[in-house]
């Protein structure tokens, strides 16, 4: 409603939703990940570091370059992008 109606978001608003978009595309690729692990496509990454990066992130902790690299890199396998 602040869009439509207000003067738009303030600093700290967007940093919160920095935040939630982070947390969500870490969450988001390691719900993926598993999904590749218990549908038996594990064997099908080709970039298996990224993977177990992302794996062990648990699908909590911070977006940094690096895990943000690996994401991308897993973004890009063939097993990922069927689903």
């Amino acid at each position: 409603m602040k869009l439509l109606y207000g003067k738009g978001f303030d600093e700290h608003d967007l940093q919160n939703f920095r935040e939630i978009i982070r947390s969500n595309i870490i969450s988001g690729i390691y719900g993926i990940c598993q999904a590749v692990e218990v549908l038996g496509f594990k064997e099908d990454i080709s970039n298996i570091e990224a993977f177990d990066v992302i794996m062990n992130t648990d699908g909590n902790g911070n977006l940094t370059r690096n895990i943000a690299t690996h994401v991308t890199n897993i973004w890009n396998e063939e097993p990922v992008q069927v689903f």
